[in-house]
């Protein structure tokens, strides 16, 4: 039997519980660490390192961060390694929830890293909805983003090293505003609505990755104020042509990726190389029939990537000068008629070591091994390949 004393005390414990359970709701902690953002990878159009997951143990929450019930459903973070702060905004509801979030009290407004991952409820980036925080790198990727305003991160212009706007809906973008970005090396605009090929001007942008944007027509001269550009990938475009001398300006360029778009053929004079760091050009996946001599100058220790496209013939005088400069053709998956027009070629012992996947249409390979039957063609091929003067 209780006595009435503690039922009194019961009673009183009874309501608090009721009262707390209906002020005071349950809400979602946030995880103990999120993904880190790795900028070293330079690997095709990632090169945003987006698989690097940081072990909990070099993260952690810091005095640093604002408070966390304040920007939630954000989360902040300090990189251990680094000493810098990171925060994730994945779970947003919309870019008014974003810009409440930015709007609170930060103690610091310097952060490396902002994520926002596989969100589809921001459409808008609009200006001032990150306040007054600065970030390193950026990456807004896998959501329904359709228009960046122009000065959505203006204050980060000293601080933005790479931005990451990747396989979302964007039609608007502020090219020109970025050479206000003192020291942005990396844009990645990769599988988004961007029609128009932009001109615009940087002097820090070391890589730009516009691939799988529907852009059918390149302007001439398309990257001719990004002096220092090293890395370019436009693949799975409907580009169909080529500007004449369209790297020419670049003496910093070391690989280029336009593969996998419409392109038929390579006129004299389009890849007038200047750089003497380039490693690849990627032409795999086009529909190219035709290749000009005097397509390639400039190139040496490099490799031209052509497989899978429509190339019957390998002609000489587009490709023996450009062998001599060491540099290696990979023709694999091209209809070639393995006729007299390739039995240069054949007979040719330096460039049939400098020829990689080169398959006949009929199956046969294009090696040494059919050297007797092409030696029937002509007897000028076999004096052409011995009186060859070569550096």
């Amino acid at each position: 039997m209780f006595s009435i004393h503690s039922k009194m005390w019961i009673i009183i414990i009874c309501v608090l519980f009721i009262n707390t359970a209906h002020t005071s709701p349950t809400r979602l902690k946030p995880p103990l660490y999120v993904k880190s953002v790795s900028f070293k990878s330079l690997d095709q159009d990632n090169f945003i390192d987006r698989d690097n997951v940081l072990n909990p143990d070099k993260l952690r929450t810091d005095p640093m961060c604002p408070a966390a019930d304040s920007i939630f459903p954000c989360i902040c973070l300090l990189e251990l390694a680094v000493g810098k702060l990171n925060i994730d905004c994945s779970n947003v509801i919309d870019e008014l929830q974003l810009r409440q979030v930015f709007g609170t009290d930060f103690p610091t407004k310097d952060f490396q890293n902002l994520t926002i991952l596989n969100n589809s409820n921001i459409k808008i980036l609009g200006n001032g909805v990150f306040g007054s925080v600065t970030f390193e790198h950026v990456r807004i990727m896998k959501g329904s983003l359709v228009t960046i305003e122009d000065s959505v991160f203006i204050l980060s212009n000293t601080t933005l090293k790479s931005l990451d706007l990747s396989w979302n809906e964007i039609a608007v973008f502020p090219f020109p505003t970025l050479n206000v970005y003192m020291n942005l090396m990396y844009l990645c605009v990769k599988a988004n609505n961007i029609q128009t090929f932009p001109i615009f001007a940087s002097q820090s942008l070391l890589g730009l990755c516009m691939s799988n944007n529907p852009i059918s027509i390149l302007p001439l001269n398309p990257y001719g104020y990004l002096p220092h550009l090293e890395h370019i990938w436009l693949s799975s475009t409907k580009v169909k042509d080529l500007p004449p001398n369209m790297f020419s300006s670049l003496h910093k360029l070391e690989t280029v990726n336009l593969h996998s778009n419409k392109i038929n053929r390579i006129n004299m004079d389009t890849f007038k190389i200047t750089s003497q760091v380039l490693q690849s050009i990627d032409f795999s996946d086009n529909e190219i029939q035709t290749i000009e001599a005097g397509a390639f100058i400039g190139l040496h220790d490099s490799v031209i990537n052509l497989e899978s496209n429509k190339l019957t013939i390998l002609p000489s005088d587009v490709w023996q000068g450009v062998v001599l400069q060491n540099v290696k053709l990979r023709i694999k998956g091209n209809p070639l008629l393995c006729g007299c027009d390739v039995a240069w070629a054949v007979l040719d012992p330096l460039f049939i070591t400098h020829l990689e996947g080169a398959i006949c249409a009929d199956g046969h390979k294009l090696t040494d091994e059919c050297k007797p039957c092409y030696k029937l063609c002509s007897p000028f091929i076999e004096l052409r390949r011995l009186f060859t003067f070569r550096f």
